[in-house]
C-alpha cells in the first residue's frame, strides 16, 4: 500500500518526468503511453500488501515485479509487448529520477530482464491497394486534398505520423522537391517528395488559404479551424478513405510507412538508402524489411546457382 503523502510525491515526480519528455520533443504518443503505464504502476502499488513507508521503498524494482504479478493475475493472457512497455516506462522514469539526483545510483542497477518479443515482420500494403488508395480526386475539397497529401508523404516518402503533423511551412521546399523533417529525438533529415505530391501540396495551400481565416501555428497541415491536427484525425480519415477506395484490410498510418520501406527495399536493394529516407538510427532497424523480399532472395539465389553449375 501507499500512504497519501507518498502517492502525492510519486504523482508529482511523474508529472515532472512527463514535462521533461515534452521539453525534449518526445512524441505525444510516447508521453501518453508513459503516463498511462506509470499511473497503472501507482494504482497497482496501492494493491500490494507490503507497505512502502518511503519514496525509495515505493520505487524499488521488487515492487515493480510485484505489480507485474498483479497484472498477470488480472489477465493471464497479457502479452509480452504490454509487460515490456510497462517495464520500459518504469525504467525511463527511474533514469530521470537518477539524472535529477532524486534517487541514489543503486537504483540504476536493474536485475529484471525484459521479456523477449517475438519478431513481428511489418505488413506491407499490396501495391495494387496502395495505388487505389493514392488514386483519388479531391474535387476541390481542401480537407480531402490535405488528407491525400498526408497519405502520400507517409506512403511515398516514409514519414511518421508525428513528422507529418509537425511539418512546418518553413521547412517545405516545393521548388527542390524536398522537406526538412524532425524525427525521433528531434533528429533532422532532408526527405525528397514526388512532383505529384508537391503539386497536391500547392493546391492544398491555395484552397486552404481561402477557407482558413487564421492559423494558430506554422504547421503545414491544419484542421478546418486552423488548429494543429491530432493523430486520431489522420487515423480516422485514412480508415474512411481506405473503405471508400474498396480496401478491406485494416490500414494504419504506420502501415503506409512500412509499405514505403518494403517497396523501396524490393526495388532498390539499397538498405542504406531506405535507412536514410526513413530516419532509422541503426541499420538493424531497416534490415527487418529484407525478410519480406523473398522473391528477390530466391531470384538472386537461382541466378547465382545457374552461373556456378
Amino acid at each position: 500500500m501507499l500512504s497519501k503523502g507518498i502517492k502525492q510525491r510519486l504523482n508529482k515526480s511523474i508529472e515532472a518526468f512527463l514535462l521533461h519528455l515534452s521539453c525534449r520533443s518526445s512524441a505525444r504518443q510516447t508521453i501518453h503511453a508513459y503516463r498511462y503505464e506509470l499511473n497503472r504502476f501507482i494504482a497497482l502499488s496501492e494493491r500490494l500488501k507490503n507497505n512502502a513507508t518511503t519514496v525509495k521503498q515505493a520505487l524499488k524494482e521488487q515492487r515493480l515485479l510485484d505489480t507485474v504479478s498483479l497484472r498477470y493475475q488480472d489477465n493471464p493472457n497479457i502479452s509480452s509487448f504490454t509487460i515490456r512497455r510497462y517495464v520500459c516506462a518504469y525504467r525511463s522514469w527511474i533514469q530521470y529520477l537518477l539524472d535529477t539526483k532524486t534517487l541514489p545510483p543503486e537504483f540504476g542497477r536493474f536485475y529484471f530482464t525484459l521479456p523477449k518479443l517475438p519478431q513481428v515482420l511489418p505488413k506491407a500494403i499490396p501495391e495494387s491497394s496502395l495505388q487505389a488508395l493514392l488514386s483519388f480526386d479531391a474535387k476541390g475539397d481542401w480537407i480531402a486534398l490535405r488528407n491525400q497529401c498526408i497519405f502520400e508523404l507517409m506512403a511515398l516518402s516514409g514519414l511518421r505520423i508525428g513528422e507529418v503533423i509537425g511539418l512546418e511551412l518553413a521547412n517545405l521546399s516545393l521548388a527542390t522537391l524536398e522537406i526538412k523533417v524532425f524525427g525521433k529525438g528531434s533528429v533532422e533529415r532532408i526527405v525528397p517528395i514526388s512532383e505529384s505530391t508537391a503539386q497536391k501540396i500547392r493546391q492544398y495551400l491555395n484552397l486552404s488559404s481561402e477557407k482558413i481565416k487564421e492559423r494558430t501555428h506554422n504547421c503545414l497541415f491544419v484542421s478546418n479551424s486552423g488548429q494543429i491536427l491530432h493523430h486520431s484525425t489522420i487515423r480516422n480519415a485514412l480508415s474512411k478513405h481506405a473503405q471508400s477506395a474498396g480496401i478491406r484490410h485494416h490500414i494504419t498510418p504506420h502501415s503506409l510507412r512500412h509499405s514505403c520501406a518494403t517497396h523501396f527495399v524490393k526495388k532498390t536493394k539499397d538498405l542504406r538508402f531506405v535507412q536514410l529516407l526513413l530516419g532509422h538510427r541503426n541499420i538493424s532497424t531497416t534490415q527487418v524489411y529484407v525478410h519480406l523480399d523473398h522473391e528477390y532472395i530466391n531470384k538472386t539465389f537461382n541466378e547465382y546457382c545457374l552461373k556456378i553449375e
